[in-house]
């Protein structure tokens, strides 16, 4: 009989030491799937692998997070929600998904749901740098932006090298066309890594103080060939095509794209105001 437990405990721990084998396996393939997809830059073939990679391992929170981004990079907040949930209901005391939980009904314009669920974050891991900066995202959304400012800065006092949290305070000073403050920011980025395109919307900010509208589109022109979603250069290319008569009508292309582009309701309201001003000025002159 003792043996016969001594046989069945044995076989146990070999049936289950193999399983866990076969699963860490199956993970480490998921991971070089993932790793594989990061060469794709159209946002089907890329997903295609991120779901083959959470075939292979539907439990993974690395894989889980890693489709989870990529839903939320490309506006897919239903889906990205969906992935969410299944991060928290196998394990509720994971950060990362109240974060990525309060991203996805921040850009739904719950603002409510949104902190509530990065506080909840913050119960957890109190040190979530995420947490914070998604909280003066929330607080930039609603308009609050002393109150955003105050948790970009909390970032920043937990790991002073987040250049995201620069690159947010530079947004709200340049809402409020503070554009030495915004340089400034942008030094600080600079000091953490080396990007063309911030040391060009650098040089945008100074001709931007000096009333320089050739260098203007110039820097401009430069810095949407890097990135053609680039907010801060198309908004302030517009502005100063606003200010010139002449480039009013050619100024509407480019409006067109910052609205599609920003997510803010504020400024969405804002810039297709000013758009529909220069439609009606357009058809009164002709």
């Amino acid at each position: 009989m003792r043996e016969k437990k001594l046989y069945l405990f044995i076989w146990m721990f070999f049936y289950t030491t193999m399983f866990a084998a076969f699963a860490e396996a199956v993970c480490v393939e998921a991971q070089g799937v993932l790793a594989d997809a990061e060469s794709e830059t159209a946002y089907d073939k890329k997903l295609d692998k991120y779901l083959m990679a959470l075939e292979k391992c539907p439990d993974d929170p690395g894989v889980l997070i890693a489709v989870t981004d990529l839903y939320l990079e490309n506006g897919k907040y239903d889906d990205a929600y969906g992935v969410v949930y299944r991060i928290l209901s196998l394990n509720k005391f994971q950060a990362e998904g109240y974060y990525k939980l309060a991203r996805i009904y921040l850009m739904r314009e719950e603002y409510g749901q949104a902190e509530t669920a990065a506080r909840q974050a913050l119960k957890i891991n109190s040190f979530s740098v995420d947490a914070y900066l998604v909280l003066g995202d929330i607080k930039f959304y609603s308009r609050r932006y002393k109150d955003a400012m105050r948790y970009y800065k909390k970032a920043l006092e937990i790991n002073p090298k987040i250049a995201d949290a620069y690159m947010k305070i530079a947004n709200v000073f340049f809402l409020f066309e503070k554009y030495d403050k915004v340089m400034h920011n942008f030094d600080n980025v600079l000091n953490i890594k080396k990007s063309n395109e911030i040391t060009l919307l650098k040089e945008l900010m100074r001709h931007k103080l000096n009333n320089d509208y050739k260098g203007i589109k110039e820097t401009a022109k430069n810095i949407l060939i890097i990135n053609p979603k680039n907010l801060m250069a198309l908004e302030t290319l517009s502005m100063a095509m606003l200010e010139n008569e002449q480039e009013k009508t050619a100024c509407l292309d480019v409006l067109t794209k910052v609205y599609y582009l920003e997510k803010q309701p504020f400024l969405r309201s804002k810039f297709k105001k000013e758009i529909e001003r220069i439609v009606n000025s357009v058809a009164q002159k002709q």
